[in-house]
């Protein structure tokens, strides 16, 4: 699947089920609604960090195979995290006026 069209479908997925107040409108455990929260609240200020967890697990799912602690070319069966963060998740961040880096550092 085109990562840009996927980030976009997940992206409409996920604004039904939190919403544009910040609060979480589901039926996801408790557990895991404390964790989602805590990451909103962060996201400002954690944006390096949300933007590799975001570049890992984007990439995981179109790519089911790869093992994305390899996340540079220089390692043997490796990808470039920092090319696919910057061909499809910094633009598409900042296309929706989300916390994002200039640059993205692995």
């Amino acid at each position: 699947m085109d990562p840009n069209k996927y980030l976009e479908k997940i992206y409409k997925e996920s604004m039904s089920i939190v919403g544009s107040d910040d609060k979480i409108k589901s039926d996801l455990n408790k557990n895991i609604t404390c964790h989602l929260s805590e990451i909103l609240s962060r996201s400002e200020s954690s944006k390096g960090v949300i933007t590799v967890i975001l570049t890992s697990a984007i990439y995981k799912i179109l790519n089911p195979k790869q093992d994305i602690r390899n996340h540079q070319t220089s390692i043997p069966n490796g990808y470039s995290g920092i090319t696919f963060d910057t061909k499809y998740i910094t633009p598409f961040l900042k296309n929706l006026r989300f916390p994002a880096m200039a640059a993205m550092l692995l």
